[in-house]
């Protein structure tokens, strides 16, 4: 037979346990997904007519599924096509409605975007790289699988490297949000069954009340997912809601301008020219997460506590912080999370 093939011996459970020989033929496609033609010799074993048969099998099933994946792969631009244009806002309603009805998506009621950005552990995934579309072709199968398990017939599709999907909320629904995190969770999850070795990080945008706003979530889910990372690292779920005073800062484009919020006592902290700066400024931001707690502190830090109390003290001299005042605490904090942000840029540029 022209086709490579080879023959294993099986078990048939369900007849009895009874052994057998089975011819196994790979079959050609051209997205290096590996699919194999099966043949079991049950009661006899094939003949020179059978294996002509099995050649004429091949051949067709090679070519139904190069058949398949061209039409899925235009399927798919097409939806991409319309979803980024969905995105954009760039068509008028009826147009819109019209492709959407070609394809079957319901374009009717509210929507929030969510956004999946992937990324491998150990691995630097700026933004700049999701924007030139770097990402493993793999990975973004499975978890475009899990999201269509979970959510059966969702609009979805790719921008940017970005898995976006446009979530349908109800709107008079007060816990939308928590809804979507929870399944977002079992996805999740879900993937790193099959890969633990993935970061999926993900973005929600706003609600939008209709179709024609949905580029509005779409910005504030990247926002959400680029300051969400600052906030709460890489492989989180960020709401733009959680953003808090990030939302004010992400409209600075001026790295200047965002270090004029930094304190004058966090200033000195920063201008401290000694090596064991970054430690301090470290303890700092960790003692002020623990509400100031010390002890806390320094099991996060791994440090001993007297270590920990006495990085807190030297902050006192060098900065002169009043920890017993709220409102400059409030101001510190947001100057630690402007020094994150900052250097993420850094990151970012080299």
């Amino acid at each position: 037979m022209k086709f490579p093939h080879y023959r294993q011996i099986v078990r048939y459970p369900e007849q009895k346990e009874k052994i057998g020989h089975q011819i196994v033929v790979p079959i050609e496609t051209i997205n290096h997904i590996k699919t194999y033609l099966l043949i079991g010799e049950m009661n006899k074993p094939l003949e020179e007519l059978d294996f002509i048969a099995i050649e004429n099998a091949a051949t067709s099933l090679s070519l139904e599924l190069v058949k398949k994946f061209a039409v899925a792969e235009v399927d798919k631009r097409f939806k991409n096509d319309l979803l980024e244009q969905l995105i954009e806002g760039k068509l008028p309603s009826n147009i819109l409605y019209q492709d959407a009805n070609l394809i079957g998506w319901d374009i009717e009621g509210s929507f929030a975007v969510v956004l999946f950005k992937i990324s491998k552990m150990n691995e630097l995934n700026s933004s700049k790289q999701v924007k030139r579309g770097i990402s493993n072709a793999n990975e973004e199968t499975l978890l475009h699988e899990a999201i269509d398990q979970y959510l059966p017939n969702v609009i979805m599709g790719s921008k940017s490297g970005l898995k976006v999907v446009l979530w349908k909320v109800d709107l008079e629904d007060p816990e939308w949000l928590i809804k979507i995190k929870v399944k977002v969770s079992s996805i999740l999850d879900l993937v790193k069954k099959q890969a633990n070795e993935i970061i999926i990080q993900v973005g929600i945008g706003t609600l939008s009340e209709n179709i024609n706003r949905i580029s509005e979530s779409y910005i504030k889910a990247q926002d959400a997912l680029e300051f969400g990372e600052v906030l709460n690292g890489r492989e989180f779920v960020t709401s733009y809601s959680e953003l808090g005073v990030f939302r004010m800062l992400g409209k600075f484009t001026n790295s200047e301008e965002l270090k004029t919020f930094i304190p004058p006592s966090l200033q000195l902290l920063l201008n401290y020219q000694q090596a064991n700066k970054s430690d301090l400024i470290t303890t700092l931001k960790v003692f002020l997460q623990c509400n100031q707690n010390a002890t806390k502190a320094s099991q996060l830090l791994f440090i001993h506590h007297k270590t920990a109390v006495y990085r807190i003290e030297r902050i006192k001299e060098i900065t002169g912080m009043n920890f017993d005042d709220a409102e400059e605490m409030l101001l510190v904090q947001i100057g630690l999370k402007i020094i994150e942000l900052l250097e993420r840029e850094k990151i970012q540029k080299y």
